[in-house]
């Protein structure tokens, strides 16, 4: 029995208490390698996870254009990207840790471009236009 098939017999809150013991990165990507295909399911339906719809609100109330660019850091499967497109966020870019997420994410058809990024890199690069 594959890896995968294994995690997907398990649990939403197996999954979630998994998640909650990470200890590094490697353990980080094995996981979301293993919870990606179910994510968007296990949270939104099983879990009752309503953090994407809050945030996507919360940044329409605030927020008049609809025209800015939006960076999802940590864009998992595209959950709150989702949201965004229902409120006419219309420039999205994501970034995750996860490739497997990523490719969850770029299924979903919203988002510009779409970032692998270890943000504990200090390699990473330090200039970008959403800061301007």
């Amino acid at each position: 029995m594959s890896k995968r098939t294994n995690y997907q017999k398990n649990s939403p809150n197996d999954l979630l208490t998994r998640a909650y013991s990470l200890n590094g990165v490697k353990e980080t990507l094995s996981l979301y390698e293993d919870w990606a295909p179910s994510y968007d399911r296990h949270l939104e339906t099983e879990l009752k996870y309503i953090a994407p719809t809050t945030i996507a609100e919360m940044l329409a109330d605030k927020c008049s254009k609809r025209d800015i660019c939006v960076l999802d850091v940590g864009c998992g499967t595209g959950l709150v990207g989702l949201q965004l497109a229902k409120h006419d966020f219309c420039c999205m870019d994501g970034l995750d840790l996860s490739a497997d997420m990523l490719a969850e994410a770029y299924k979903k058809g919203i988002y510009r471009q779409l970032f692998e990024v270890d943000l504990n890199d200090p390699e990473i690069p330090q200039q970008s236009h959403y800061a301007d």
